[in-house]
């Protein structure tokens, strides 16, 4: 039997891997690959940065084949992190950013409606989201899971850096915002 790529997973900013812990759990029994899931420096330290990011990614790929999945801001840190990884057999996109090479998720963000977000900026460049008070189209349950996890503060200045390896040509899939 052919052995499946790894499964990278990347949570989004203000996240945390346990975001994931539900997917994990709906995964088929019996599935022969192994899942990891990346906890981003950007949410454990106020000066990292997207490229920290993405180097974390590559790191848990260890030159094995992989597919790469990323959530929100997880889908700059996928896209940066393919880009050098030539283990990386498909890129997903899970309600998540693509921006293109050259361009922030700033840049990224703000050429998008973006719902109101309630957050507090600190002092040392991070900020915190108040996931109580978020005003986003999600569902009761997506509502629910967000009140069970770790959400962290997040290093702003991660959302300038720019995606600027390019990308290589491998399968990228999208999925849209929508209960999964």
């Amino acid at each position: 039997m052919t052995e499946l790529p790894m499964i990278v997973l990347v949570h989004g900013a203000w996240g945390s891997p346990e975001m994931w812990d539900y997917v994990i759990d709906a995964l088929p029994s019996g599935l022969e690959t192994r899942v990891r899931v990346a906890d981003l420096p950007t949410c454990n330290c106020a000066s990292a940065s997207l490229f920290d990011d993405a180097q974390h990614v590559r790191e848990l790929a260890r030159h094995e084949s992989v597919i790469l999945v990323g959530h929100s801001y997880g889908g700059a840190v996928i896209t940066e992190a393919g880009a050098g990884l030539r283990s990386a057999e498909h890129l997903v996109y899970v309600a998540a950013a693509m921006p293109g090479v050259g361009e922030s998720m700033f840049d990224w963000l703000t050429k998008r409606p973006v719902p109101d977000i309630a957050m507090e900026f600190l002092d040392d460049g991070r900020s915190v989201l108040d996931v109580a008070d978020l005003d986003a189209p999600y569902d009761e349950v997506t509502r629910e899971r967000l009140g069970r996890v770790r959400v962290r503060p997040f290093a702003l200045a991660a959302a300038m850096d720019t995606v600027g390896s390019g990308r290589m040509v491998i399968g990228a899939i999208y999925v849209p915002g929508r209960q999964l």
